[in-house]
């Protein structure tokens, strides 16, 4: 046959090799497809498996038991930050002082220093009401004509051309009935006054706490001058015991503890997340408590 010239046979190219059939196609598409799903649902899952580690890590430390720290001398920023980084919820009772909160220092806390609490226990406070200053009363100063001598007052006044001492400055004494000594003593200190002589009278009455102020002299509302001394009266009660520390101990030995105390207990049980079954969670009155020789304390103990 002749050859013609603008017909040529077509051969295979090595470097490109034929396609893949249709069919080879889509399974190797669904195969990627397959390992795309498979890789996003264990993502999910780690994900998944890390948020629930981390939210039994919180509800574990959220559980966790608090020393109750000395928030008293500190001003309420302080005291609130200081409770805050523990887990502790500070409120403040009563009536607040005027101008700037944060600024105010605390005068007490519900809650005595050392004692183990469960996390975001409440702690309620007191804070130290200043004494505003007393008004000061602007006189215009009388001109005196000028002498060649200054001659005396025969009554004993200054002589003429002469400035009169003036006045020492005169504060509002605060009410401290009520308050143990070193909290009356701050109060005191706040108002710009001291405290005086200390003497002890009997405890009268059922609510009349030992070693409370049961009276001051001078008394509230008068006017001392700055720096002036106030004396106080504080409760005199029978011998105290203080409470010894029982927490994470076992019952029984709590029990013997207390015993050894002069003290009777009063097992009840609570549910604890963090505490051991059959172990102290905390006692009422708190470790540290001053109470009477045979006095009841409630020992709480996991259940």
């Amino acid at each position: 046959m002749a050859s013609d010239p603008n017909w040529t046979v077509r051969q295979p190219n090595p470097q490109y090799p034929p396609p893949l059939p249709r069919s080879r196609e889509l399974g190797l598409g669904f195969v990627v497809m397959f390992s795309f799903l498979v890789s996003l649902i264990g993502a999910g899952l780690l994900l998944l498996v890390l948020d629930v580690v981390r939210g039994d890590a919180r509800k574990n430390a959220s559980h966790e038991p608090v020393t109750v720290p000395e928030l008293t001398d500190l001003t309420f920023a302080d005291a609130r930050a200081k409770a805050l980084d523990l887990g502790i919820a500070l409120h403040v009772v009563g009536a607040r002082p005027e101008g700037s909160l944060d600024a105010a220092p605390l005068l007490d806390q519900s809650i005595l220093p050392g004692s183990v609490v469960a996390r975001w226990t409440v702690v309620e406070a007191h804070l130290v009401a200043p004494t505003p200053p007393p008004a000061v009363v602007a006189v215009a100063a009388t001109p005196v004509a000028p002498r060649f001598a200054a001659e005396p007052d025969p009554d004993g006044g200054p002589a003429p051309g002469e400035t009169a001492a003036a006045p020492a400055e005169e504060v509002g004494v605060p009410s401290v009935v009520g308050l143990k000594v070193p909290a009356a003593s701050r109060a005191l200190k706040a108002a710009g006054l001291a405290v005086g002589e200390i003497s002890e009278v009997p405890a009268e009455g059922d609510d009349v706490v030992v070693g409370s102020v049961v009276s001051q002299e001078p008394a509230s509302g008068a006017l001392l001058a700055a720096g002036g001394a106030v004396a106080l009266r504080v409760a005199r009660g029978k011998a105290s015991v203080e409470v010894p520390s029982t927490a994470r101990l076992p019952a029984s030995e709590a029990r013997a503890r207390l015993d050894e105390a002069g003290l009777k207990a009063r097992v009840l049980e609570r549910f604890s997340p963090s505490v051991p079954k059959g172990h102290v969670i905390l006692t009422k009155p708190a470790a540290g408590s001053e109470v009477e020789p045979g006095a009841w304390v409630e020992v709480y103990v996991a259940e």
